[in-house]
């Protein structure tokens, strides 16, 4: 029987397998492990494969050179332990109740009289080796016939999300204000004043549909990009503009010589704002290494511990219940 699990970020396919007993014929177990490993042939690489149950096999206590063994299983290997031994190197799988220091009592997981064996197994990716944190038989426990429970304990971490800062709402571009100030101020028609709030009201209009129209809004919802604008200078303001400039000329005539200008274009305001931005921080950094910069270390340190935190602080009081 087969199970997947599709999420958003990984595929797990759990495999429950039962191999023919020791007595039945070679054909009915050459038959098993030749669709067993079709299956798993067909998995994806990256997927995440579970293969549990009872294997009829015994791998033995020693791993005699497989890489698939732990070194840590019980009693002698057999023939049906050799087909999964081959099986799971052959596939690049773990055996996983034979990789963790277990006690004795731990390790069996069938029991007939006296006799006791292993051989149920876990088997799972060595890629995923490190996801498994134990694994385990319960002794006391019987959830089928001369069966013990056989316990693997998985960890696996969801994908962690990077918070992406979204700009709010529209905003009126009020930095370009400087070179359209004429053109924004020549658009502004200031209506008759009949009382306070409507005049104001109706003011506030004109001006903000005369800003709007010559300086422009800014789209909500985008994702923010910082820029590091503050670290710009002349010459890589005048570069950046420079590729702006060719980048939409492109877009008017696209042929290959603008777009290997453009590109010439591009490599050269991202050198100007990488050197721009190394001999900012080789500053900083040699203001660090001195006894003055020990402040701003610290200043820094807790201004990046605060922005991995999606905290927010309440704060109450608590009015006294003394009388009087």
């Amino acid at each position: 029987m087969k199970l997947t699990i599709i999420s958003a970020d990984r595929t797990i396919h759990f495999f429950t397998a039962y191999a023919p007993q020791t007595g039945r014929p070679d054909a009915e177990k050459d038959a098993f492990w030749q669709l067993l490993d079709e299956k798993t042939c067909h998995m994806p690489a990256d997927d995440y494969i579970i293969i549990a149950g009872d294997l009829n096999g015994h791998v033995g206590e020693k791993a005699d050179g497989n890489r698939c063994h732990g070194g840590k299983g019980f009693g002698a290997r057999n023939e049906g332990g050799e087909r999964i031994i081959d099986f799971a190197d052959t596939h690049d799988l773990v055996l996983m109740n034979t990789w963790f220091i277990k006690r004795l009592s731990h390790l069996p997981t069938f029991y007939s009289g006296n006799n006791k064996t292993q051989i149920d197994y876990i088997l799972i990716r060595r890629q995923h080796f490190t996801t498994v944190t134990d694994c385990k038989v319960v002794p006391y426990e019987t959830i089928a016939p001369q069966h013990r429970p056989l316990i693997a304990v998985l960890r696996i971490k969801p994908p962690i999300k990077q918070r992406e800062e979204r700009t709010g709402p529209p905003r009126i571009k009020l930095w370009g204000f400087g070179e359209e100030k004429e053109e924004t101020v020549s658009l502004i028609r200031l209506p008759t004043i009949t009382n306070v709030e409507e005049s104001w009201n109706q003011m506030k209009d004109t001006i903000h549909k005369a800003a709007s129209a010559t300086l422009g809004v800014t789209k909500p919802g985008k994702r923010y990009i910082n820029r590091d604008t503050w670290l710009w200078n002349d010459d890589v303001e005048m570069k950046v503009r420079e590729k702006k400039r060719l980048y939409h000329k492109f877009l008017d005539d696209k042929t290959p010589a603008n777009w290997q200008i453009y590109k010439n274009a591009n490599r050269a305001a991202k050198k100007a704002v990488a050197v721009t931005r190394a001999n900012h921080f080789k500053n900083l950094y040699d203001k660090l290494d001195t006894r003055d910069g020990e402040g701003d270390l610290y200043r820094l340190a807790k201004s990046r511990d605060e922005r991995t935190q999606d905290i927010e602080h309440f704060f109450a009081y608590q009015p006294s219940s003394r009388n009087g």
